[in-house]
């Protein structure tokens, strides 16, 4: 007998650790651990789509190591002693904030000289390419403090109200991404649409970068879903949601373990396919060690012409 998962879209309710997930606290602050592999996710990505995220750190007399992100734009700002815009550096850099206990976006602007530009230059470009800002007090967003790793000068948003933020999103898979996705285009900063929608906000995300991934009586071709896939059947499915995505298309998609006896009417090309309505056989068959066959099984399809 083969034992399978029948993968279904229809939605189930998560319980209350279910919600926080990965995410050892719910009261909107997180670990430096789970900041390290959030930030760790978005590098990952980040070379999927050839964005330019880079994971920095720097190691303390004690050898301990304080891992970063950062990354750097060119913008055109216009200064109040210059009648021509001026090509500046934007250097932004996602740090762990020890007290807060938070994620913290800060960020250093520079000159072609590599001297620095004074907050309220770069407070009024802000305000002129996001007019949300106009009303707002520079004060109550910006704050120039030390860098909490570099321990140098830098524009940090305020840290207070980021766990007001996070507590909102319980079901956040990547707290990092849900504060960047929110934060960032306060400070001109362009985090790509890409970041949130590869992050279920429940469960794991498995990329199907082929269509030919999906094929009935075979292995995928990409090992990593393989072994991702077999660990998960391990650990108990029941109850548990992920996101297949294959291109441009992505299923939300909650599972439950039950047995079947054979998967039939298999089609490898279910792109295809009217996406709602479809159903993930992912069989799991013991033969001198574990074998993975990935099917999919159409119910009544419709085709979309």
């Amino acid at each position: 007998m083969k034992n399978c998962l029948c993968l279904s879209i229809m939605c189930a309710s998560a319980s209350t650790k279910e919600k926080h997930g990965k995410y050892a606290n719910c009261d909107g602050t997180i670990t430096y651990a789970e900041f390290l592999r959030d930030i760790e996710d978005i590098t990952r990505i980040s070379n999927e789509i050839f964005d330019s995220w880079q994971l920095k750190h720097v190691t303390q007399n004690d050898g301990i190591e304080n891992w970063y992100l950062t990354k750097s734009e060119t913008k055109f700002i216009q200064l109040e002693d210059k009648s021509n815009p001026l090509s500046c550096s934007f250097v932004y850099h996602v740090v762990y904030h020890p007290s807060y206990q938070v994620p913290c976006l800060g960020f250093n602007v520079y000159r072609p000289d590599g001297s620095s530009i004074l907050l309220n230059d770069v407070w009024n470009y802000f305000i002129r390419t996001n007019s949300d800002l106009a009303d707002k007090p520079l004060t109550e967003i910006l704050t120039e403090m030390d860098h909490p790793v570099l321990f140098t000068p830098a524009f940090m948003l305020h840290p207070c109200r980021t766990s007001e933020l996070l507590v909102s999103l319980p079901q956040s898979s990547n707290k990092v991404v849900s504060f960047l996705s929110a934060m960032a285009p306060t400070i001109g900063l362009n985090f790509e649409s890409a970041y949130d929608t590869k992050q279920q906000k429940e469960g794991d995300v498995i990329e199907l970068c082929q269509v030919s991934d999906i094929r009935a009586g075979g292995l995928p071709k990409d090992q990593k879903l393989t072994d991702k896939l077999m660990n998960r059947h391990s650990e108990g499915l029941d109850e548990k949601s992920l996101t297949i995505c294959s291109g441009t298309d992505y299923i939300n998609i909650n599972y439950q373990h039950i047995v079947c006896p054979d998967a039939a009417t298999a089609k490898a090309n279910w792109r295809s396919l009217l996406i709602p309505m479809i159903e993930i056989v992912v069989g799991f068959e013991h033969n001198s060690g574990w074998a993975l066959e990935l099917t999919a099984i159409i119910l009544g399809m419709n085709r979309i012409s």
